[in-house]
């Protein structure tokens, strides 16, 4: 909700004047104001109570303003057209063996009371057009939870070894359950390591694109990249998930006079504010 037009700032100046009851009117008028927003919030977080089962990473759809505003930060990130980000955009949500693939597998597993079955992917459509428009032969991606982003990535780099860019994503995950979402075909260019990310990272070589979604303590993010840096490809991307909580990326570009871009989600029909990608590009 935005300011209040010029008429009802004039007409509250008018009330405030009056002896008594001016004050009195415009505490609620204010109140009014503030209870409208709180009110929409208060019904978006009862429906998501009714109908979602998730507890943590929540899933949504984007709006469709932020959906062309996400367009835009990727024009940005790859230097590629408008039309070609948007039809890779649609290249992701139209992918039907996808889709059916998350539907049937979400409700087939031990979390399906706490998961929502029906893929929403929201800042991973940017994951994913990185991935197809840069094509890079590693993606690392630590924090891989049910696997929603695994799949996503896995199915960018199905289609960039298809069109002979060949590339692996390997997912890092303290939690030995993480990642069941994967399975034929994309584990085809995708595994898991169950581990933790500050102990493994330190054993692989030529990242092209590091994906931080572990755990989200500025500390424990800045010595991911500390960790990733000296195993970076001359041309990797860098993102954080992370990005609208902590600055540990943005303190990282700083260091390695990397280029840094932000892009701040905004979910359709939800109560959570989202999360924000931070992206540095050399």
């Amino acid at each position: 909700m935005g300011a209040q037009p010029a008429s009802g700032v004039s007409r509250a100046r008018r009330l405030v004047r009056l002896p008594w009851l001016g004050p009195v009117l415009v505490a609620g008028w204010r109140a009014r104001t503030a209870w409208r927003h709180v009110a929409h919030e208060a019904h978006l977080a009862w429906r998501w109570w009714r109908d979602s089962r998730e507890v943590t990473n929540f899933t949504y759809d984007l709006t469709p303003r932020n959906r062309e505003q996400l367009a835009a930060f990727l024009v940005q990130a790859t230097g590629a057209e408008l039309s070609r980000v948007e039809q890779l955009m649609r290249e992701l949500e139209d992918d039907a063996a996808l889709h059916a693939h998350v539907l049937h597998a979400t409700l087939a597993s031990p979390d399906a009371n706490l998961s929502d079955a029906s893929p929403r992917y929201a800042r991973r459509i940017g994951w994913y057009v990185l991935v197809r428009v840069f094509r890079p032969r590693l993606v690392v991606e630590t924090g891989v939870d049910k696997g929603l982003g695994a799949c996503v990535l896995a199915s960018a780099l199905l289609r960039n070894t298809a069109e002979g860019s060949p590339g692996h994503y390997l997912g890092i995950d303290i939690n030995p359950q993480a990642g069941w979402l994967l399975a034929e075909p994309w584990t085809r260019v995708a595994s898991v390591l169950h581990g933790d990310s500050l102990a493994l990272l330190g054993n692989l070589a030529c990242i092209d694109f590091l994906i931080h979604d572990s755990h989200h303590h500025p500390e424990h993010e800045m010595r991911e990249y500390e960790l990733a840096r000296p195993r970076l490809s001359d041309t990797a991307l860098v993102l954080s998930d992370n990005a609208h909580a902590s600055d540990a990326l943005w303190r990282f570009a700083k260091d390695t006079k990397r280029r840094y871009l932000y892009f701040a989600e905004q979910p359709r029909d939800h109560w959570y504010r989202g999360a924000g990608i931070g992206l540095t590009l050399p």
